[in-house]
């Protein structure tokens, strides 16, 4: 799994209804949904936390999920990224990927993201890695 950043989640539910589902165990774990597109079948999820660290002034949490039909139901692509701000001036991205270590911003965000992708009920995850 060494360098996937990518989840995919596979269910028997339309697309509309994965969006609404994902974007419901996001809010509940705290996250707010920045913007959806039931025609698009995209949803961008974000989650702020505030200090971090003696330089970090504030890190977010970004995650896309994106709908495509599958041969039975929906598979929702989900992406993210750590945005990380020090000093109230430089500003710093990390895309999610799987590592053996904790320590990177990035695999902070990809745990997240594996913990509400595996709390769909029902669903099938899988894991990739694409260019980006």
């Amino acid at each position: 799994m060494k360098g996937t950043n990518t989840i995919v989640i596979q269910t028997t539910d339309s697309a509309n209804v994965a969006l609404k589902e994902i974007a419901r165990s996001m809010v509940l774990a705290g996250y707010s949904v920045k913007s959806l597109d039931n025609d698009l079948g995209y949803m961008v999820i974000e989650h702020n936390i505030v200090g971090g660290g003696i330089t970090t002034n504030n890190t977010a949490f970004v995650f896309k999920a994106v709908a495509s039909p599958a041969v039975a139901g929906t598979l929702l692509t989900l992406t993210g990224d750590a945005e990380i701000v020090y000093n109230n001036v430089n500003r710093m991205t990390e895309h999610m990927f799987w590592a053996k270590s904790n320590l990177t911003w990035g695999k902070q965000c990809f745990t997240v993201a594996e913990e509400i992708a595996k709390g769909y009920q029902g669903a099938q995850i899988g894991y990739k890695t694409i260019k980006r």
